[in-house]
C-alpha cells in the first residue's frame, strides 16, 4: 500500500503549518532550511511527509510517531529491536527523493541515499524513499544504519543542495527493506507475547 487521499491532505496541511511556523520565527532563513534548493520549501516538506506516510503504512503498529509544528528534529519514527537482552528504540529518518520520470531510470543514473554530514547519527536508521511526481505518490524502498554511512565516509556536495557535504551510499548497496520490517514485526510480536525471546544485536 502506498499513500491515500487522506495522507495527501495530511501532508499538504502539515507542510503548510510547519512552513508558516518557520516563517514566523525566521523569515530570512526559512527557505534556506532544507536540502533541495530546486524545490519550494513547503513543497519539499509535503513530499517528505508523503514518504513518511508511506513508511507508516508499510510498518503499521511497529512504529511510534510524534508530530511537532516546528518539524521533527531529524526523527520521523522509532523502531524497537531487542539488543543484548533488552529492548532498544532506534530513531528512523525517512529521506525522500523525487522521481520525475521512472524509478528504473533514477536507479540506473546512480542514485544515492543522502544524509547531511552535520545531522548523521550512528544509531539512526535512514530510509531511502521516493516521491513520484507524475502520480503524487510515495514509497519506501531500502535503508541503512547511520554508523555505516559514517564509517564508509563517502561524501559529496550536490549542485541542488545547500553547499554542505552529505554522506552518500549507492542505492544498490543499501539494505533490503524486508530485513528492517522483519525485525520490527518480530519485536512487535514479542511485545504482545511478553517478549521472552532475544534477538541479535544490529
Amino acid at each position: 500500500m502506498s499513500v491515500t487521499d487522506e495522507d495527501r491532505a495530511f501532508a499538504r496541511e502539515t507542510a503548510r503549518r510547519i512552513y508558516h511556523n518557520h516563517l514566523a520565527r525566521d523569515r530570512a532563513g526559512c527557505d534556506a532550511n532544507h536540502i533541495a534548493q530546486n524545490l519550494d520549501y513547503e513543497e519539499a516538506l509535503r513530499r517528505g511527509l508523503m514518504a513518511e506516510c508511506a513508511f507508516s503504512h508499510e510498518f503499521g503498529p511497529a512504529v511510534g510517531r510524534e508530530l511537532r509544528d516546528d518539524g521533527d528534529g531529524g526523527i520521523d519514527f522509532f523502531l524497537a529491536f531487542r539488543v543484548r537482552r533488552r529492548v532498544q528504540r532506534f530513531p528512523v529518518n525517512v529521506k525522500a527523493k523525487s522521481v520525475r520520470f521512472s524509478l528504473e531510470g533514477l536507479i540506473r543514473s546512480g542514485t544515492h541515499l543522502r544524509v547531511p554530514v552535520r545531522e548523521a547519527k550512528p544509531q539512526t536508521i535512514y530510509v531511502f524513499a521516493v516521491y513520484y511526481e507524475k502520480t503524487d505518490d510515495a514509497d519506501v524502498l531500502r535503508w541503512e544504519w547511520g554508523r555505516t554511512l559514517i564509517e564508509r565516509n563517502e561524501r559529496r556536495i550536490f549542485l541542488n543542495g545547500d553547499g554542505a557535504e552529505a554522506y552518500v551510499a549507492p542505492y544498490q548497496e543499501l539494505r533490503d527493506l524486508q530485513e528492517l520490517k522483519g525485525r520490527a514485526e518480530k519485536q512487535f510480536e514479542l511485545a504482545l507475547l511478553g517478549g521472552q525471546q532475544h534477538e541479535a544485536a544490529p
